[in-house]
């Protein structure tokens, strides 16, 4: 711990301080990540914290080596325990562990600096902790601004900062355990120094460089919205094609009045071949089944059909959308769903823009079993087969990919109340995902 540099290591309140550190680690992931997060996670959480504050109560080399081991530890932990992908599991780490212990450590040399050596000694405890609440703050509202994005980690444009941002992440790790190390034994005040700094500039440039990616993807959506844009005036000029329709139905209904009236059948049916049948197949067409998002409560998932709805219509595909009947909102892990939606509706537009078809079909409806969605899209002709595609890394789309299906397949394992069913044939992919309603 930095207050090694101000206290001895047989201070009674080595162990306390131990226990704030830990304490504060654990609010980190609790407060910004429990709703990714299983219960064990924080059980063994808790014991390989207190076997640390063990072997540091100890001040045995089986501390250090815990101490080194444990963001290794915690990344495979929350792997283990999240449906995330590992890359985000361990991003997720390097930033919150890392990060608590840099900001915490510059926080204390510098109020240090400020208050002088009795007076930190004298009242260390109390600003050790004020020192950890202010850097778990700090991180808390760092984490926030960005972490929407860390889901995004699989994609292909961000492979390479994941890369290099872990190299930085393994370097300042080695940086700060050889700083432990040289401020517990009185090795070298200096060297301890200039690690911590060097590793204190590493951090801030991994977080810039995310922050530069972050605006490059945020200009990309932006981009992505002018379809939508396109979309909703297209929806208003439908509006107002329906209130047209309503106000010439009055003078059809006439018209056929007088006609039957009068026994005029060749009126008659050239009403309705002219008239009502042409009226018919446009009120009947796809188009206009957008106007059943309406019945859907949910307005997270409403919105996340629109989206891929605007995709497909910026893509020139055909998606038919059937919603008969109002689906109250679904009582399963909100954010569980919109990832499983949004990687079963991006693979559909992918797989059906390659295709002869390009057509998409979803259809929402109420069962007894509770929620129904068939999301089917037509694909390339070619063999498939249904036990490889839910492999990692494997994927029709080449090497790098192919983590979509494997995401959907922990998330499954992880919520029992979602139960999915895949079909394939010669030319189309059919997925059928049951949201059980809760007992």
């Amino acid at each position: 711990m930095e207050v090694h540099l101000f206290l001895r290591d047989d201070s009674p309140f080595h162990l306390l301080l131990l226990f704030i550190r830990a304490m504060g680690l654990g609010w980190l992931f609790f407060s910004l990540l429990r709703n990714r997060l299983k219960r064990p996670f924080f059980f063994y959480f808790c014991i390989y914290e207190l076997v640390l504050v063990g072997m540091g109560a100890l001040h045995s080399v089986f501390f250090h080596f815990l101490l080194f081991a444990e963001p290794f530890i915690l990344s495979w932990l929350l792997y283990r325990n999240t449906y995330e992908s590992f890359r985000f599991s361990s991003y997720s780490v390097g930033i919150l562990y890392l990060g608590f212990d840099l900001l915490r450590g510059f926080f204390l040399f510098c109020l240090y600096t400020i208050v002088g050596h009795e007076f930190f000694v004298d009242f260390h405890l109390l600003l050790y902790s004020l020192i950890a609440g202010l850097s778990l703050h700090t991180l808390y509202l760092l984490f926030q601004s960005f972490h929407r994005y860390l889901l995004f980690m699989d994609e292909p444009c961000f492979r390479k900062q994941i890369r290099t941002s872990f190299c930085c992440f393994i370097v300042i790790h080695f940086f700060l355990t050889f700083s432990q190390i040289a401020t517990c034994s009185m090795l070298s005040i200096g060297c301890s120094g200039f690690l911590r700094t060097a590793s204190l500039y590493i951090f801030a440039f991994v977080i810039l460089r995310l922050r530069l990616s972050i605006l490059s993807f945020e200009k990309k959506e932006r981009e992505n919205r002018l379809p939508m844009t396109k979309l909703c005036k297209k929806l208003g000029c439908m509006y107002q094609d329906l209130r047209g329709f309503r106000h010439d139905f009055t003078g059809m209904m006439v018209s056929f009045t007088v006609a039957i009236e009068s026994r005029d059948w060749e009126l008659v049916e050239k009403l309705h071949k002219e008239v009502l049948m042409e009226a018919n197949e446009v009120m009947t067409s796809r188009e206009y089944s957008y106007f059943d998002l309406c019945l859907l409560e949910d307005k997270t998932i409403r919105s996340l059909i629109f989206h891929y709805l605007c995709q497909a219509q910026e893509k020139e595909l055909n998606f038919y959308l059937e919603i008969r009947d109002k689906v109250p909102p679904m009582e399963v892990n909100q954010l569980a769903l919109v990832r499983l939606l949004n990687i079963l509706l991006t693979n559909a537009i992918e797989a059906a823009q390659v295709s002869e078809e390009k057509r998409i079909d979803l259809a929402l409806f109420r069962s007894d079993q509770g929620l129904e969605m068939i999301l089917g899209n037509s694909r390339p002709s070619g063999e498939l087969n249904i036990q490889k595609i839910f492999q990692p890394d494997w994927s029709t789309k080449g090497s790098g990919r192919g983590t979509g299906l494997f995401t959907v397949q922990r998330i499954l394992k992880h919520e029992e109340a979602m139960l999915l069913e895949t079909e394939i044939v010669s030319q189309h992919f059919t997925q059928h995902l049951t949201i059980r309603s809760q007992l």
